[in-house]
């Protein structure tokens, strides 16, 4: 296998054990050259800490037969623990994590490489300082480079068992050092990672946001994290571990906490780019949480309160005085105060270790609280507001202005801003005396608000965020593009179009980097689009053609004769078909001025469809195979080897591949005209299958990502690093794909 030189992943991730942590690179749309710059990390010993800093560049070819990554935060991050110095030795443990699109340290995806996941040291460290517990040597861009070996196959964004790095330091006070990081991959000229381009970050209700600077924390449905460490231009979806839903998060620094059904708890120590799995001591839901320093307490159901003295590392129980439900917490210095059901207010003046209650003269639901010194304003249902000017001690009602249900408040200082149902936005000016409206730009529910310096941030269903760097006053969302559902994307050269619900067409010239909205002229959804040369169709409900002649950008309907919903369109010069349901199939001889009728021989509903020269296939419910030897003139029926729904098709020469329903691919390798069933390596509905060359891709509900390099003959998993179902995408070659789907998505893979 021949070895392809990457951006240098270096060591940039080991700073001090009491920093952040890492922080995340903005992605490049293409890869760096070999040669690309380095990062070169001083060690202070006496600290201890380690800073990076970009060095020198890259040293040449080696002899690896494994792929070398770089790129810290972009294709791999390297993570530390605790810095210990003893008898002159420093040790530290180290994870790696996979963000690739690929598995690493396989061949194909399932066979373990004997040589695993390995970090190389490309030469020694400075000041006389010694690599030491090695688990060897090898060549790799020179003659006898030390190693450590991650053993097992690491899956897409999945982070690695941590290793024990040693460093002999020979009485060195500070020395500077590299790494890279070594793999066996499937596919080393297959795409890499996948990029979000447009579209929602996720598709999950949010339930719990925090800000500290540029970092955005947003925690949801089915144990949803998202995190922004750029304001909200670019996300990553770090693995939280449990399948709960997280309603609430809390930061300080480092360590970041989120809390949520079934007492789930999950803590960072790195800023939120890791997590791990806490013990809460409870199975109740826990809906808010709110800490002062190491000092942390969450809330929740039947009066649930827990109590962390270390951060979040570990929990004990307190006694609430209250059964009401729980849902907000808040807390300065020793003054910590709770509300939840039937107007409920609890209130703590030693943190969180003893509660007493406090009247709040409203039996309203009570959803969130927030404060700034003796000023504490508590928000609820029924655009219900209560103020404090004495800690929380003794509450009275304010005017919101709303009858709507306020769900979160947060502030800064006198500003204060409350968000609620059908994304309502009340701000205040003066410490929660007075409210008035901001619009919000949406009408979802917004459930939770954090702020933190000149960043504001809200969100709530179906993965929703607003974005406000006025304190409030304006917001703006963080996704670019539409949220409506994607359902296909074409591609040739620098053009590529999407379409999807509501009559949406959004259209790239820049090989799909950037996108703009295409009027369509028609608010039925689309399924389908193809194309060839400038001449394009989009089909979709009610029988709707439309019919492009310049690349997209502008669109007219043509007659279909039909009001049957059109699933898919494929062509070939001026000769094209649309199938839909009902097996029906219309065909057009004059490049899609006007269509006819076919018979299909079937009553089956048709998903998809794709041609090559002559030869079309059309797929469908029940393993329904329809084949066309005359350009779509005649179709015959073929038996497909399944009864699964098939949705998508590809045809290349003679090789065809169809997908579906729980994963089920079928192959024919004579244009379909017989067919076998092919092993599945996901249970995931695969909604989309297409391909260049013997690389195919196809794509499906949960983020299902599978990828072939044997023109679909085998197949392995991918990974998109996004929760959306996904619908459609085009493949440009073996390192480029185009792939949409659910909340307006559109990612770009790449190298």
């Amino acid at each position: 296998m021949s070895r392809t030189l990457l951006p240098l992943l270096t060591l940039g991730a080991l700073l001090a054990a009491c920093s952040e942590g890492p922080s995340l690179a903005t992605p490049v749309d293409l890869p760096l050259p070999a040669g690309a710059v380095r990062i070169e990390c001083r060690v202070e010993v006496a600290v201890p800490a380690m800073t990076c800093a970009p060095a020198g560049a890259a040293a040449g070819q080696g002899a690896s037969i494994d792929l070398i990554l770089g790129g810290q935060g972009t294709y791999l991050r390297l993570s530390n623990g605790a810095i210990t110095v003893a008898a002159d030795t420093l040790s530290t443990p180290v994870t790696v994590q996979n963000l690739t699109a690929q598995p690493l340290g396989t061949p194909d995806g399932t066979t373990v490489s004997p040589r695993g996941v390995r970090v190389f040291f490309p030469e020694d460290p400075t000041g006389g300082v010694e690599v030491g517990g090695a688990d060897g040597t090898e060549m790799y861009t020179a003659p006898s480079q030390p190693y450590y070996q991650y053993a097992g196959i690491l899956q897409p964004h999945q982070v690695s068992a941590a290793r024990t790095w040693r460093f002999t330091l020979n009485g060195a006070s500070s020395f500077t050092f590299t790494v890279y990081v070594v793999a066996e991959v499937p596919s080393e000229t297959g795409i890499l990672r996948f990029r979000r381009v447009e579209g929602k970050v996720t598709p999950r209700t949010l339930y719990g946001v925090g800000v500290e600077g540029d970092t955005i924390i947003a925690v949801g449905g089915e144990g949803r994290i998202v995190r922004s460490a750029d304001g909200g231009a670019n996300w990553t979806m770090p693995a939280s571990g449990t399948p709960n839903t997280l309603r609430s998060v809390w930061r300080s620094g480092a360590t970041v906490v989120t809390v949520g059904d079934g007492g789930a708890i999950r803590r960072s120590t790195d800023g939120g780019t890791t997590w791990s799995a806490v013990a809460s001591g409870t199975a109740s839901q826990l809906r808010g949480v709110r800490g002062n320093g190491a000092a942390v307490v969450a809330v929740g159901s039947s009066g649930t309160i827990r109590r962390s003295t270390d951060g979040g590392a570990s929990w004990t129980g307190v006694a609430s005085g209250t059964a009401s439900h729980l849902f907000g917490v808040w807390g300065e210095g020793a003054v910590m105060v709770a509300v939840g059901s039937s107007g409920a207010i609890r209130r703590s003046t030693d943190g969180g270790t003893t509660w007493t209650g406090a009247s709040s003269g409203t039996a309203a639901t009570l959803r969130a609280v927030w404060g700034a010194g003796a000023t504490v304003v508590a928000v609820g249902d029924g655009g219900v507001a209560l103020r404090s000017t004495d800690g929380g001690a003794t509450w009275g009602p304010v005017s919101s202005g709303i009858t709507r249900n306020l769900y979160g408040v947060r502030g800064d200082g006198a500003v204060v801003v409350a968000v609620g149902q059908g994304g309502r936005i009340r701000r205040s000016t003066d410490g929660g005396a007075t409210w008035g409206p901001a619009g919000s730009g949406t009408t979802l529910d917004l459930f939770a608000v954090g702020w933190g310096g000149a960043t504001v941030a809200a969100v709530g269903t179906g993965g929703t965020i607003r974005r406000s760097t006025s304190g409030g006053a304006s917001w703006g969302g963080v996704v670019r593009g539409t949220t409506q559902a994607l359902n296909a994307v074409w591609r040739a050269d620098s053009v590529a179009v999407t379409v999807g619900w509501g009559g949406v067409i959004r259209r790239s010239t820049d090989h799909g980097r950037s996108w703009s909205a295409v009027a369509s002229g028609s608010t039925e959804a689309l399924y389908g689009v193809a194309g060839a040369g400038t001449t394009l169709f989009a089909v979709g409900q009610g029988g709707t053609i439309l019919r492009s002649t310049d690349g997209g950008a502008a669109w007219a309907a043509v007659p279909s004769g039909t009001a049957s919903l059109l699933r898919a369109v494929a062509g070939q010069g001026a000769t094209v078909v649309a199938v839909g349901e009902g097996g029906v199939i219309l065909r057009s001889a004059d490049g899609g001025v006007s269509w006819n009728g076919v018979a299909s021989g079937t009553a089956s509903d048709l998903y998809a469809v794709q041609a090559v020269g002559t030869t079309m296939v059309a797929v469908g419910e029940d393993g329904t195979v329809v084949r066309s030897p005359d350009a779509g003139a005649t179709w015959a029926i073929e038996a497909s080897g399944t009864s699964s729904l098939l949705r998508g098709v590809w045809v290349a020469g003679s090789t065809v591949v169809a997908v579906g329903e729980d994963g089920t691919m079928v192959r024919s390798a004579d244009a379909g005209a017989t067919w076998s069933p092919v092993a599945a390596v996901t249970a995931d509905r695969l909604h989309a299958v297409h391909g260049a060359g013997v690389t195919v891709i196809a794509v499906g509900g949960n983020a299902a990502v599978v990828r072939s390099t044997d023109g679909g003959a085998t197949w392995h998993l991918l990974g998109a690093g996004v929760d959306h179902d996904l619908y459609g995408l085009w493949v440009a070659d073996a390192g480029s794909a185009t792939v949409v789907g659910d909340g307006g998505l559109v990612l770009r893979g790449t190298r």
